[in-house]
């Protein structure tokens, strides 16, 4: 029996192959954006103990330059939390676009499999078809040699 050849094999290979780089662009993204929302979590942890430090030096009593710099020093790092949630925000939406992109990716690749298996099921029917047809033709051409020669 022959085999199936599909005859867009090369275009499916190519498909899972861009498919396969989509995914791992995504993945990437996803890391970045992960790593992104673990440094703003630090930071505002930092923060938070720090604004409480402050908040006990303050009941204690400090110096003017120690509150002024101690005041910078917050909102410096207020600053920095919010350019993080900025760049987070920017990194969600890269990570969408490369979500719609993959899925785009698997649609492409899924429409040549799916013709793929089309092809296939028609090939191997077809080929039923033929060893059936053959079966049939050497069992009249059996019936036709024994009613010719009596066997």
């Amino acid at each position: 029996m022959k085999k199936f050849k599909f005859n867009l094999e090369p275009v499916l290979r190519y498909r899972k192959h861009i498919e396969m780089q989509k995914k791992q662009e995504l993945s990437l993204a996803m890391k970045k954006l992960s790593d992104c929302e673990q440094e703003t979590l630090k930071f505002q942890d930092k923060y938070l103990k720090l604004n409480d430090d402050f908040g006990k030096n303050i009941s204690e009593g400090i110096d003017g330059n120690y509150h002024s710099f101690f005041n910078d020093y917050l909102l410096s790092l207020s600053f920095d939390i919010e350019l993080l949630k900025a760049e987070c925000v920017k990194l969600e939406k890269d990570v969408f676009n490369k979500k719609q992109i993959v899925l785009s990716k698997q649609k492409e690749r899924k429409v040549v499999d799916k013709f793929k298996e089309r092809k296939k099921k028609i090939f191997y029917n077809n080929m039923i078809k033929l060893e059936q047809k053959e079966a049939d033709e050497m069992l009249i051409v059996k019936k036709a040699r024994e009613e010719k020669y009596g066997v």
